[in-house]
C-alpha cells in the first residue's frame, strides 16, 4: 500500500510517526514551506526515514500534480492541511483520500476545532479520521475516538491528547463504520444519520483500506 501523507505541524509529525509505527509504506511527504532556519518536526522524521518531502507554497500549484502522480499513490492521508488541496489530487489514488481531524466532528470544523471546544467548557472532544469531500471537514466519518476535557485542560494540551488518541485507533480493533455529516460548524446542533455499508474488524489503517474496497463493491 502506497502512501501519500499530505499535513503539518506537531498533528501531522504524530499522524506520520503512528503510520510508520504500523509499518506502513509513506512514499511521499507533503507539507508547507518552514521558516527560515526553523525545519518543521514532520520535515525531520520524514527525511530521518529516507521518505522524500515536498514543499509547494500552495497544492495547486501545477507542478505539484506532476510530482504527485509520479509517487503513484494507493491512497492519500491528511493531517492538519489548511491549504486547499486540489479534486484531481484528493481523486487520484485508487482508494482515494482519508482525513485526521482533531475533533469530533461534526460538531467543530476548521483550524481552530479544538479552541472552541474548550471555550464552550464542553466535556470531550477527540479525533475523527473520515473521507474528505470538497467542503471543509466535510466528509463521511469512518472512525472517532473521544477525549475527556479536564478543568486544567488548555488548547494546546488537547491537541497533544488528540495524537495520542490517534495512536489508540491503530492499535485498536475496531467496527468502521460510515456517518454522514449534516451541517455542523462553531457548536452549532447537528444530526447525523448513520449509514452502515459494510463493517469489518482488523487494524490500523488495514481497517479502513478493507472497508473502502468493501463499500465500493456494494454500491
Amino acid at each position: 500500500m502506497r502512501i501519500v501523507l499530505i499535513g503539518q505541524a506537531a498533528f501531522g509529525e504524530k499522524v506520520l510517526e503512528a503510520l510508520l509505527s504500523k509499518n506502513e509504506n509513506i512514499v511521499g511527504v507533503f507539507c508547507p514551506p518552514d521558516p527560515p532556519g526553523k525545519p518543521s518536526g514532520m520535515k525531520k522524521l520524514a527525511e530521518s526515514k529516507g521518505i522524500p518531502v515536498y514543499q509547494p507554497e500552495k497544492m495547486k500549484d501545477p507542478y505539484v500534480y506532476d510530482v504527485f502522480v509520479q509517487l503513484q499513490p494507493d491512497l492519500n492521508i491528511m493531517a492538519f492541511v489548511t491549504d486547499i488541496v486540489p479534486k484531481r489530487i484528493l481523486d487520484y489514488p485508487k482508494l482515494k483520500t482519508i482525513q485526521y481531524h482533531p475533533s469530533l466532528l461534526p460538531k467543530h470544523r476548521g483550524g481552530t476545532a479544538i479552541h472552541w471546544a474548550v471555550i464552550n467548557g464542553e466535556a470531550k472532544t477527540g479525533l475523527t479520521i473520515f473521507w474528505p469531500d470538497h467542503g471543509i471537514d466535510t466528509g463521511p466519518i469512518i472512525l472517532q475516538k473521544e477525549v475527556e476535557i479536564s478543568h486544567d485542560d488548555t488548547a494546546s494540551l488537547l491537541y497533544f491528547n488528540s495524537a495520542v488518541s490517534l495512536l489508540r485507533i491503530l492499535n485498536t480493533p475496531s467496527r468502521a463504520r460510515r456517518l454522514i455529516q449534516y451541517g455542523g460548524g462553531g457548536g452549532n446542533r447537528t444530526r447525523v444519520r448513520k449509514h452502515y455499508l459494510q463493517t469489518s474488524t482488523c487494524l490500523a489503517c488495514n481497517l479502513i483500506f478493507r472497508f473502502q474496497c468493501a463499500g465500493r463493491q456494494a454500491r
